[in-house]
This record gives structure tokens, C-alpha cells and sequence, in this order.
């Protein structure tokens, strides 16, 4: 099984219904989601990794505000943004709650005394 690769222009073209003349714009704000992606978690994800999946969710749905939402005042975004929000969080903290079992920070269990 090949490993899953960032989402690209032309995949969100198709993802947003959008013509080829948009590819300009959607590749400028793929960029841009890619990097408020990068300065939120600290992370470089252009390289792809075990986490693409999340990071390509995470694109999508900051281009699809970008591209629909901010433009149209009738669009509600506050789900899209709480999403948005829960992605970073999973890129953030996944790593080290999957590399632990997911134990850091939980409270010990009551029967194991």
C-alpha cells in the first residue's frame, strides 16, 4: 500500500467544485493552510509522515473557508473552525499520546493499588 501524499491543487479543485481558472488561488491558500498548519504545530508537514491523512483533512477544511466561507457572509464556519481547531490539536498531541499508548496525563486507575 503506497503511502498517502499531501493533498494537492488539483485534487482540491475537484474537492471544491472549482475550474481550472481558480488554480492560481487555491494553490496560494493551500500554501498558506500548509503553513498556519506548520506555525501551529512546530512541525514541517511537507515531507508527508504518519499523519498526512489528518494534515490533508486540516487543508481542506482551511481552503474550503478560505475559498467559500469568508467569502459569503451567509456561510457559517464556527463547525468548520472548531474542526480546524481539533485537527491541530491531533497533530499537536496524537504523536505523543500514540507513542505512550495514550497513558500521559490520564489518572491512574483506582484498582491499581
Amino acid at each position: 500500500m503506497a503511502a498517502e501524499t499531501l493533498i494537492d491543487t488539483s485534487r482540491l479543485l475537484a474537492f471544491l467544485g472549482a475550474g481550472d481558472e481558480s488554480a492560481a488561488l487555491v494553490d496560494s491558500l493551500r500554501a498558506s493552510a500548509l503553513d498556519g498548519i506548520r506555525r501551529a504545530t512546530g512541525v514541517d508537514w511537507t515531507a508527508g509522515g504518519a499523519k498526512t491523512g489528518v494534515v490533508n483533512e486540516a487543508i481542506r477544511a482551511a481552503v474550503w473557508m478560505s475559498f467559500y466561507g469568508l467569502r459569503d457572509p451567509s456561510v457559517k464556519t464556527d463547525h468548520l473552525t472548531a474542526y480546524l481547531g481539533r485537527l491541530i490539536t491531533q497533530l499537536q498531541y496524537g504523536e505523543e499520546a500514540d507513542a505512550d499508548g495514550g497513558a500521559e496525563g490520564k489518572a491512574p486507575d483506582s484498582d491499581a493499588v
